[in-house]
């Protein structure tokens, strides 16, 4: 009689905390697939083995608190998402504000910069030197001022980590120069004077 009672209470428990729900399951994979994660990333953010997952798309059963582990992931995921991309329109709109600024104050048109190719490397085109100044004193003032990483510069001037890199030295050695460490001084003091942050 009592083994009938455990056995009762062992049930009562794995109907409560394990549910039949394969399409909830799949709409958790499509979520994932949508944000662009894999389902092995997707877990290692909810803090459940992979296994797992794996175990309850054979059966269809999962948990209840584990599923709601993996929803709780999703919407984690796609705040963070949002953010970035957020971020990343700022860091972009700051980095355009600094290339009309900077070509305006050489006398350059700002589309004139933005079309000249940064990878075209053109070392005895003047023009193109000016421009790619230009750009490399943007990419500078964009770091600075907003305390974003390289990365986030390249994305925004569409260049690989190790240009931003370079351009960044390039400027700072350019600063021993009074008059452009003095103008730079006061680009960077448009953006602080603003309060714009990421």
């Amino acid at each position: 009689m009592g083994f009938s009672c455990s056995s009762q209470n062992e049930t009562h428990v794995r109907l409560s905390t394990v549910s039949r729900n394969p399409q909830g399951l799949e709409k958790v994979e499509r979520d994932a697939q949508r944000l662009g994660i894999s389902v092995a990333q997707l877990c290692a953010t909810a803090g459940v083995a992979h296994t797992t997952w794996h175990r309850a798309r054979r059966s269809g059963n999962m948990r209840a608190s584990t599923f709601r582990k993996l929803k709780a992931a999703l919407v984690q995921i796609k705040r963070q998402k949002e953010l970035s991309e957020r971020t990343g329109d700022l860091i972009s709109s700051v980095y355009q504000m600094f290339v009309g600024l900077l070509a305006q104050a050489k006398g350059l048109s700002p589309l004139d910069v933005v079309q000249a190719d940064p990878h075209a490397n053109l070392k005895g085109d003047e023009a193109w030197l000016i421009a790619a100044t230009v750009r490399h004193q943007a990419i500078y003032l964009t770091v600075t001022t907003l305390d974003v990483p390289g990365s986030a510069a390249a994305v925004a001037a569409n260049i690989s980590k190790q240009a931003v890199s370079k351009a960044l030295r390039s400027v700072e050695d350019s600063r021993d120069d009074p008059a452009i460490d003095r103008m730079l001084d006061e680009f960077e003091g448009l953006v602080r004077g603003q309060g714009v942050s990421v």
